[in-house]
């Protein structure tokens, strides 16, 4: 069941790659000899992504990683392609593109969007990075409330963000020795501690 406005916002953009299909099958549309099959490709990979975008919606706590970077990566290559249809003489596959663009940059914005408020009870405390995005992460977004109260007051350990279940793990210092003491610790040259020691 297609509910949420990024899957809704897949289909309009579906339905704009279909236009463009159509028109393009028109023997007076200026096209070169890969259009046809780009756009097809195009209507079938946005038809498979809607179902990829709903399983992670049901499936992960954070926003995808695989999509965002799709759509990011898209977004600009698809720039050059909307400049180049710009200086062609059809206005018609001009404008459709780059409505599908604009729309295309509205399921970026859905997909990137944090789903906390959606958690189930089991996931509702989820550290903060835990549910925060590909764009998130890469630009510290998910510190800055964390920033905003350290600039206000002091911080102190209990009210610091809960630690990823990763992290939590890696800083016991009881496993941390017991592993060194294995040989199962990498330091940097590559090799485990006891190649290195030895």
């Amino acid at each position: 069941m297609l509910t949420s406005p990024a899957q809704l916002s897949w289909l309009f953009y579906t339905a704009c790659h279909v236009s463009l299909l159509i028109i393009l099958f028109q023997l007076d549309t200026p096209k070169t000899r890969v259009s046809i099959g780009t756009t097809l490709v195009t209507v079938l990979t946005s038809l498979f992504l809607l179902f990829f975008s709903h399983l992670e919606h049901l499936r992960s706590i954070r926003p995808s990683t695989i999509l965002n970077v799709f759509l990011g990566l898209t977004l600009l290559f698809d720039l050059a392609r909307l400049r180049t249809l710009y200086f062609m003489s059809n206005q018609t596959v001009t404008s459709l593109f780059a409505v599908s663009w604009v729309i295309k940059t509205i399921i970026l914005v859905f997909e990137a969007t944090e789903k906390r408020q959606l958690l189930k009870k089991a996931y509702e405390n989820s550290p903060i990075e835990s549910t925060s995005g590909v764009i998130n992460r890469a630009l510290f977004w998910w510190l800055r409330d964390l920033l905003w109260r350290g600039s206000k007051t002091t911080l102190t350990v209990d009210s610091l963000p809960s630690l990823d279940d990763d992290l939590k793990n890696a800083s016991n210092s009881q496993s941390l020795f017991e592993r060194w003491d294995k040989g199962e610790i990498w330091v940097a040259s590559g090799s485990p501690k006891s190649k290195v020691l030895t």
